[in-house]
């Protein structure tokens, strides 16, 4: 998973929830752990990214009850 992929998800409105696009940033997140060593620039980065959403996910109002027809937007970046 990367960005470009995610990017192109979130314009032809593929996530049905905020919870699938979280998803997809988590395996993105393993995957730049797993290939990029501690210490290096974009494992830096990559930490650093985790924290931005981290912060900006706790401002999200919480997902809607299985089934309901509610999406959040999530706009592109």
């Amino acid at each position: 998973m990367d960005l470009g992929t995610m990017r192109a998800k979130i314009e032809d409105e593929k996530y049905e929830t905020a919870d699938d696009f979280l998803n997809d940033f988590k395996l993105m997140m393993r995957n730049c752990f797993a290939f990029n060593a501690p210490g290096t620039p974009t494992n830096a980065a990559g930490l650093g990214l985790q924290n931005v959403l981290e912060v900006l996910w706790q401002g999200l109002p919480p997902s809607p009850a299985p089934g309901a027809n509610n999406f959040y937007t999530i706009a592109p970046l």
